[in-house]
């Protein structure tokens, strides 16, 4: 699926699409702009773990 071992297989192939970046580095993309070049937010792993309750009782009290 990521190309096989020498990443020249055909697997990645639907899955290359506008908006979605190969696993491996050694594949081009469908992507107009590089996943390096976006600014994303970073993530805070204790944030998620120490209020991770807060956020899904958030997310629930949305569905209602």
């Amino acid at each position: 699926m990521a190309g096989d071992s020498d990443g020249k297989g055909v697997g990645f192939n639907p899955f290359n699409v506008e908006g979605a970046w190969p696993t491996r580095p050694d594949q081009k993309t469908a992507s107009k702009i590089a996943l390096s070049e976006m600014n994303l937010w970073s993530e805070d792993p204790d944030f998620n773990y120490y209020n991770s309750e807060e956020v899904v009782s958030f997310w629930l009290s949305l569905k209602k």
